[in-house]
């Protein structure tokens, strides 16, 4: 069972650092399999707010959408989720971040580069639930206000 060390902390009121924590439970609960610091994974993702789509004028299966990550001016990226919509919330991985699961690491890194798909600049990318690391899904992008 994998269980939020932060969730531990706020039920049982138990301030302390991980190493000690983990101590705690091993000695009066049984054996930790292991513990996975998930900061450094998702700390450069940002949710992005849709602010235009449009269909690739090269590629039927992408869409062209223009997003809003709180900086003010809007970020073009290409994505495969057409059905992405002007206010749809998404998670966006700017160049030079890590994608949380790569499914070929020997065939690529998983770092995010600016790249140019079928003749549209694409600046990071819109990430999936799989992409995530978050469950098996890796058709839509999306969460609606």
């Amino acid at each position: 069972m994998k269980v939020p060390l932060k969730w531990i902390r706020e039920l049982t009121g138990v301030e302390t650092d991980t190493d000690t924590l983990i101590s705690k439970i091993r000695s009066q609960l049984g054996e930790v399999e292991s513990v996975e610091e998930l900061d450094e994974k998702y700390r450069k993702i940002l949710l992005a707010k849709i602010d235009k789509a449009e269909a690739h004028p090269n590629a039927d299966t992408l869409g062209v959408f223009q997003v809003d990550i709180g900086s003010g001016s809007s970020i073009q990226v290409v994505a495969g989720d057409k059905s992405l919509k002007e206010g749809d919330k998404v998670a966006y991985i700017p160049p030079g971040t890590k994608v949380p699961y790569n499914p070929r690491p020997e065939q690529h890194d998983g770092v995010v580069q600016a790249i140019t798909l079928r003749g549209v600049e694409s600046n990071g990318m819109l990430a999936s639930e799989r992409e995530l690391d978050l469950g098996p899904d890796h058709k839509g992008f999306s969460h609606t206000n």
